[in-house]
């Protein structure tokens, strides 16, 4: 009995043992694979800033699925600094910056570009949505103009732009209407259709608009002709009396 008791005993140890060591080797392997896994190092690098480290790990690696993961982390490290600018937790001289550096990606410019461009794009979008508040209460039609710049992926600024724009665009077709009118009372036909021609360029498929401007078409067109020939005579009476004066300093 005591014999098969210490064998017993000898084998759970033996079991155990082995357990152990097959535990230890598995999670051996599995470290090594998590530090030397180039996806992790790249990530690693790129969230440190180190770029060109970065740059080397992509431009080494070999395996498509391992690129791929490389790209994707990537992409949503330039998503977060796109969007923290257009949250404004960020401002655009550091968002510039930061995209600049990871140009050092030279495998990967064609996407950090697109962020760049994107970038500019918000960043303009930003400066109409700001010029535009500062309108509002004095010029409304210049106000709606630079609101309809604001674009969708400057998602906050572009919802009040948005919402702007639905409750004005009334009271700015009004108001640019009643100048012109006042422009056709002085006989002025051409500001009168560029200012309708300015209206319908923000103000899209508006019958009131594309109908006023049918009417003033033809008296604009002949008044254009006519400041064209007048013009021309003045610029030919010009020239005869440079001419002239020419002549007459020759002879002197």
């Amino acid at each position: 009995m005591d014999n098969k008791k210490n064998l017993s005993k000898k084998s759970i140890i033996i079991i155990f043992t082995v357990c152990i060591f097959f535990v230890l080797f598995i999670t051996s392997v599995i470290l090594i694979i998590y530090f030397t896994n180039p996806v992790r190092k790249f990530k690693s690098n790129l969230e440190s800033m180190n770029i060109e480290l970065a740059n080397e790990i992509y431009s080494n690696t070999t395996k498509y699925t391992y690129k791929k993961d490389m790209e994707e982390a990537l992409n949503k490290e330039l998503n977060n600094i796109l969007n923290s600018f257009i949250d404004e937790k960020v401002d655009y001289t550091y968002s510039k910056e930061k995209l600049e550096s990871l140009k050092k990606l030279s495998n990967l410019n064609e996407t950090i570009n697109e962020t760049i461009n994107d970038l500019e794009k918000i960043k303009e979008s930003k400066d109409y949505f700001s010029k535009a508040k500062e309108l509002e209460q004095t010029n409304l039609v210049e106000a709606y103009k630079n609101y309809t710049k604001v674009i969708e992926k400057d998602k906050n600024n572009y919802i009040i732009a948005q919402e702007f724009i639905k409750n004005n665009t009334n009271n700015v077709k009004d108001t640019v209407i009643s100048d012109v009118n006042n422009l056709i009372k002085n006989n002025d036909y051409i500001g009168a259709k560029e200012k309708l021609s300015d209206l319908n360029e923000y103000i899209k498929n508006d019958t009131t608009i594309t109908n006023k401007l049918s009417e003033i078409e033809e008296m604009s067109t002949k008044q254009k002709i006519e400041k064209y020939k007048n013009e021309q005579e003045v610029t030919v009476v010009s020239t005869r009396i440079l001419v002239q004066s020419s002549q007459y300093k020759s002879l002197y």
